[in-house]
Protein backbone atom coordinates (compact mmCIF):
# COMPACT_ATOMS: atom_id res chain seq x y z
CA UNK A 1 0.00 0.00 0.00
CA UNK A 2 1.49 3.35 -0.67
CA UNK A 3 0.87 6.52 0.49
CA UNK A 4 -1.39 7.89 -1.76
CA UNK A 5 -3.72 5.06 -1.90
CA UNK A 6 -3.50 5.47 2.19
CA UNK A 7 -4.72 8.64 2.03
CA UNK A 8 -7.39 8.20 -0.28
CA UNK A 9 -8.58 5.14 1.55
CA UNK A 10 -8.42 7.09 5.15
CA UNK A 11 -10.46 9.85 3.49
CA UNK A 12 -13.15 7.37 2.61
CA UNK A 13 -12.96 5.63 5.87
CA UNK A 14 -13.42 8.48 7.57
CA UNK A 15 -16.34 9.85 5.62
CA UNK A 16 -18.36 6.97 6.58
CA UNK A 17 -17.08 6.79 10.69
CA UNK A 18 -19.85 7.12 12.86
CA UNK A 19 -17.82 7.48 16.49
CA UNK A 20 -16.13 11.15 15.78
CA UNK A 21 -18.15 13.04 18.22
CA UNK A 22 -17.66 10.04 21.47
CA UNK A 23 -13.75 9.54 19.96
CA UNK A 24 -13.15 13.33 20.04
CA UNK A 25 -14.14 13.68 23.87
CA UNK A 26 -12.06 10.26 24.72
CA UNK A 27 -9.15 12.06 22.95
CA UNK A 28 -9.44 14.82 24.43
CA UNK A 29 -9.49 13.23 27.78
CA UNK A 30 -6.41 11.22 26.94
CA UNK A 31 -4.78 14.43 26.39
CA UNK A 32 -5.76 16.19 29.30
CA UNK A 33 -4.44 13.41 31.18
CA UNK A 34 -1.31 12.59 30.10
CA UNK A 35 1.46 13.77 31.82
CA UNK A 36 3.43 15.17 29.12
CA UNK A 37 0.62 17.70 28.94
CA UNK A 38 0.20 18.36 32.69
CA UNK A 39 3.74 19.72 33.04
CA UNK A 40 4.12 21.98 30.10
CA UNK A 41 3.13 25.38 29.93
CA UNK A 42 3.28 25.59 25.86
CA UNK A 43 1.31 23.30 23.43
CA UNK A 44 1.75 23.22 19.90
CA UNK A 45 -1.22 22.62 18.04
CA UNK A 46 -3.37 22.77 15.00
CA UNK A 47 -7.25 24.34 14.28
CA UNK A 48 -8.76 21.17 13.42
CA UNK A 49 -9.95 20.56 9.82
CA UNK A 50 -13.62 19.05 9.27
CA UNK A 51 -12.32 15.38 9.67
CA UNK A 52 -9.47 15.58 12.32
CA UNK A 53 -9.97 14.86 15.95
CA UNK A 54 -11.54 18.04 17.06
CA UNK A 55 -8.99 19.45 19.82
CA UNK A 56 -10.45 22.15 20.72
CA UNK A 57 -12.05 22.03 23.99
CA UNK A 58 -8.47 22.14 25.11
CA UNK A 59 -7.86 25.95 23.82
CA UNK A 60 -9.91 26.95 26.99
CA UNK A 61 -7.06 25.35 29.28
CA UNK A 62 -4.53 27.96 31.05
CA UNK A 63 -1.68 27.01 28.59
CA UNK A 64 -0.20 29.07 26.11
CA UNK A 65 -0.90 27.70 22.44
CA UNK A 66 1.08 28.07 19.45
CA UNK A 67 -0.36 27.44 15.79
CA UNK A 68 1.53 26.86 12.95
CA UNK A 69 2.28 29.33 10.06
CA UNK A 70 4.07 28.27 6.50
CA UNK A 71 7.02 29.97 5.86
CA UNK A 72 8.58 29.19 2.74
CA UNK A 73 9.42 25.80 2.87
CA UNK A 74 9.04 25.43 6.65
CA UNK A 75 6.39 25.63 9.46
CA UNK A 76 6.59 27.60 12.57
CA UNK A 77 4.31 28.34 15.54
CA UNK A 78 2.55 31.45 16.65
CA UNK A 79 -0.37 32.80 19.33
CA UNK A 80 -3.54 33.22 17.48
CA UNK A 81 -6.14 34.90 16.39
CA UNK A 82 -6.41 32.79 13.23
CA UNK A 83 -7.73 33.78 9.93
CA UNK A 84 -7.92 31.24 7.00
CA UNK A 85 -4.66 30.86 4.70
CA UNK A 86 -3.84 30.19 1.27
CA UNK A 87 -4.08 26.20 2.00
CA UNK A 88 -7.30 27.17 3.27
CA UNK A 89 -6.15 26.48 6.57
CA UNK A 90 -6.58 28.56 9.85
CA UNK A 91 -3.38 30.12 10.48
CA UNK A 92 -2.10 33.01 12.94
CA UNK A 93 -2.69 36.29 11.58
CA UNK A 94 0.67 37.31 12.83
CA UNK A 95 3.90 35.94 11.25
CA UNK A 96 6.37 36.10 13.77
CA UNK A 97 7.30 32.96 15.69
CA UNK A 98 7.14 32.67 19.33
CA UNK A 99 10.08 31.59 21.26
CA UNK A 100 10.04 28.33 23.69
CA UNK A 101 12.44 26.50 25.54
CA UNK A 102 10.29 23.13 26.19
CA UNK A 103 6.29 22.27 24.79
CA UNK A 104 4.17 19.02 23.74
CA UNK A 105 3.86 19.58 20.57
CA UNK A 106 0.04 17.99 19.37
CA UNK A 107 0.60 16.70 15.48
CA UNK A 108 -2.42 15.74 13.29
CA UNK A 109 -2.13 13.16 11.16
CA UNK A 110 -4.37 11.14 7.89
CA UNK A 111 -2.97 7.73 9.52
CA UNK A 112 -0.53 6.75 12.25
CA UNK A 113 1.13 2.78 13.02
CA UNK A 114 2.32 0.99 16.07
CA UNK A 115 6.08 2.21 15.53
CA UNK A 116 5.32 6.01 15.82
CA UNK A 117 5.25 6.46 11.87
CA UNK A 118 2.49 9.28 10.53
CA UNK A 119 1.28 9.93 7.42
CA UNK A 120 0.36 13.57 7.00
CA UNK A 121 -1.32 15.22 4.00
CA UNK A 122 1.75 15.06 2.16
CA UNK A 123 3.65 18.30 2.51
CA UNK A 124 6.38 17.24 4.96
CA UNK A 125 6.19 20.26 6.76
CA UNK A 126 5.38 18.60 10.64
CA UNK A 127 8.36 16.22 9.71
CA UNK A 128 10.80 19.13 9.27
CA UNK A 129 9.62 20.80 11.80
CA UNK A 130 9.87 17.73 14.23
CA UNK A 131 13.53 16.73 12.91
CA UNK A 132 14.59 20.68 13.69
CA UNK A 133 13.33 20.92 16.98
CA UNK A 134 13.73 17.08 18.69
CA UNK A 135 15.08 17.98 21.18
CA UNK A 136 12.52 20.62 22.58
CA UNK A 137 9.74 18.90 21.72
CA UNK A 138 7.27 15.97 23.33
CA UNK A 139 5.47 14.74 20.15
CA UNK A 140 2.54 13.37 20.40
CA UNK A 141 0.41 12.60 17.34
CA UNK A 142 -3.63 12.22 17.38
CA UNK A 143 -6.56 10.01 15.28
CA UNK A 144 -9.48 8.35 15.48
CA UNK A 145 -8.83 4.57 16.03
CA UNK A 146 -9.65 3.87 12.53
CA UNK A 147 -6.70 5.70 11.47
CA UNK A 148 -4.32 3.93 13.21
CA UNK A 149 -2.55 0.56 11.41
CA UNK A 150 -0.12 -2.07 12.30
CA UNK A 151 2.77 -0.65 9.10
CA UNK A 152 1.91 2.44 6.80
CA UNK A 153 4.69 3.50 4.25
CA UNK A 154 7.34 5.44 5.19
CA UNK A 155 10.88 6.62 3.91
CA UNK A 156 13.99 8.26 6.01
CA UNK A 157 12.42 12.07 5.92
CA UNK A 158 9.68 10.72 8.16
CA UNK A 159 10.00 11.75 11.89
CA UNK A 160 8.17 9.08 14.35
CA UNK A 161 6.29 10.45 17.17
CA UNK A 162 7.26 10.21 21.08
CA UNK A 163 3.10 9.23 21.35
CA UNK A 164 0.04 8.22 20.07
CA UNK A 165 -3.77 8.82 21.39
CA UNK A 166 -6.75 7.50 19.88
CA UNK A 167 -10.32 7.03 20.63
CA UNK A 168 -9.33 3.41 22.03
CA UNK A 169 -5.41 3.56 22.82
CA UNK A 170 -2.68 5.38 24.13
CA UNK A 171 1.07 4.73 23.08
CA UNK A 172 4.50 5.41 23.95
CA UNK A 173 7.61 5.28 21.69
Amino acid sequence: MDKRFLREKVKADLAAFKNKEEEDKEIVNRIRSLKEYKENDVILVYSPLFDEVDISPIFCDDKLFLFPYINGDEMAFSTGPLKIDRFNIPAPIEKRETAFDRALIIVPARALDRNGFRLGRGAGYYDRYLKRNKKRLFSLSICYSIQLFDHIPHNAEDEKVNSIITGNELLFF
